[in-house]
């Protein structure tokens, strides 16, 4: 934990330093998107994958007939839609998928979060899922033909994710934020959505996105 907290607040203060440093830039905000945006989603994505599991085990593995093959076999698809991500950059564009992918896990996210139907809590959190998988390639492809050195500040991104979800998982007694309705958690993954969806509508959707090559 000790280890997870120094790695967050170093990249705050590198954050705060570029900042500054750009302060009076048009491009002031970049810092915090480039790593801010991705960190977010990824701990969007991890929460939605936490909870996922779970309920393909005791809500859909609890209907009739449902075998455990049957849950595999459900499970598996889910994940195997992953493939389907560069068909969907091509079809929607660039800039109309990273805004769906992007803003989509972080909208069902707080959907999910004042939830209390299970049937509801499995759709959404199948789409959540989707969308997570979809974001990961889309968005590398997305950093790699804006600037150089994009996949390096994309790796650094999901690593602050990574450590963000273990902070929080930690802070929470390891009881996922889902788990606990509530004014103090529901608050606590609001004030996150606004944040990832202020840096979105900050972010690199005002530059022009290169025609959708990157993704196979």
């Amino acid at each position: 934990m000790v280890c997870y907290a120094q790695v967050i607040a170093g990249v705050c203060h590198v954050l705060k330093g570029m900042y500054t440093m750009t302060n009076n830039s048009p491009t002031r905000w970049q810092p915090a998107i480039t790593l801010g945006l991705p960190a977010l989603t990824m701990l969007f994505g991890l929460q939605t994958l936490r909870v996922l599991l779970p309920l393909i085990v005791y809500h859909y593995g609890e209907q009739p007939g449902v075998s455990t093959i049957d849950m595999g076999i459900y499970a598996l698809s889910v994940f195997l839609t992953a493939f389907l991500a560069a068909a969907v950059r091509r079809l929607l564009r660039p800039r109309a998928t990273l805004l769906l992918t992007t803003g989509g896990v972080a909208l069902l996210r707080l959907a999910e979060q004042f939830s209390t139907n299970p049937r509801l809590d499995m759709l959404l959190t199948v789409a959540g899922t989707v969308l997570f998988l979809f974001f990961l390639p889309v968005y590398l492809g997305h950093v790699r033909r804006q600037r150089e050195g994009g996949t390096a500040t994309y790796a650094l991104g999901l690593l602050l994710g990574l450590a963000l979800d273990t902070a929080i998982h930690g802070f929470a007694g390891t009881y996922d934020l889902s788990w606990q309705p509530g004014t103090l958690t529901n608050l606590t993954v609001l004030a996150l959505v606004l944040v990832q969806l202020t840096l979105l509508y900050r972010g690199a959707w005002r530059e022009s996105t290169p025609p959708a090559s990157d993704v196979s």
